[in-house]
């Protein structure tokens, strides 16, 4: 996926997309099978994007041809607020989803910025693929399999390795494992793991417990075991997430999602997998 830039924007190094590190914008890229077209494409209601912590959604026009939705929303986040802009659209062979995120205060200076946003997802198209660089690999993976990217570099991992499921509504066991989107320093540890795990879309009720500092392929960070009501299907799962600090900035997040009925059982594996985590030498 390419996109007409200005200048300031580099191609960022721990997801697939371009960011503009100064003033803290970014373009995160997400490609998906051209069947998941329709269904990606019904997410975009303003009332399913408020679902998924989302408000202000509200769709709008591009210039460019060809089917694509255009959406703005805004997000809190652990970063503070920012302003979110989409374009899905699909290819012969490909869904295409371009976001772009900016801080609201960046937005101060009017239309201009607004209009730079619009301008970069009109140009989004394809060209042939290159390879994507692997940040980081599982030693150990027990009963899991890759399912599939779900954000840049971000990875799903699921039982069955499909990357939706089987049956929709039902909550299942997987493990996310997600480098952050940029490079900002962790100040607070705990607190950051902590905010990401309260943040966990799709979920209520959630309870968490103390940390506990670990150290993983070189890396410090904080494991954390918690709880949680799934929205859709409304039984309740364990979370098991672990957040390592990168050494050059930004961080590497494994979040453990399973039923409760099978903690026992897979939390075992979800810990002894996240311990196998190791980052790929440059």
């Amino acid at each position: 996926v390419t996109l007409v830039l200005p200048p300031s924007y580099q191609p960022a190094k721990l997801y697939s997309g371009f960011e503009d590190e100064r003033r803290g914008i970014s373009f995160v890229i997400f490609e998906a099978p051209r069947a998941a077209y329709d269904e990606m494409k019904s997410a975009f209601t303003p009332e399913t994007l408020a679902s998924r912590g989302l408000s202000a959604g509200k769709a709008g026009q591009l210039d460019r041809q060809g089917e694509y939705v255009y959406m703005q929303a805004r997000q809190s986040s652990p970063a503070g607020e920012y302003a979110k802009f989409f374009v899905l659209f699909p290819t012969q062979d490909q869904t295409v989803l371009v976001s772009a995120n900016i801080p609201v205060k960046a937005l101060e200076s009017g239309g201009a910025m607004i209009t730079e946003i619009e301008q970069a997802l009109a140009s989004a198209t394809t060209v042939p693929a290159a390879q994507i660089k692997e940040l980081y690999r599982l030693g150990y993976l027990g009963p899991f399999k890759e399912a599939g990217r779900v954000v840049g570099t971000s990875k799903l991992y699921t039982l069955d390795g499909r990357l939706e499921a089987e049956h929709k509504g039902v909550s299942r066991p997987a493990l996310i494992v997600a480098p952050s989107i940029d490079k900002r320093a962790i100040v607070d540890i705990d607190a950051t793991a902590k905010m990401l795990m309260q943040t966990l879309s799709g979920y209520r009720d959630i309870v968490i417990g103390a940390p506990e500092k670990v150290t993983v392929s070189g890396l410090n960070g904080v494991a954390l075991k918690g709880s949680a009501v799934d929205l859709q299907s409304q039984t309740p799962v364990v979370i098991y997430q672990v957040l390592l600090v990168a050494s050059d900035g930004g961080y590497y997040r494994l979040v453990g999602l399973m039923p409760q009925s099978d903690a026992e059982r897979l939390m075992p594996e979800i810990e002894r997998i996240s311990l196998s985590f190791e980052v790929m030498p440059n």
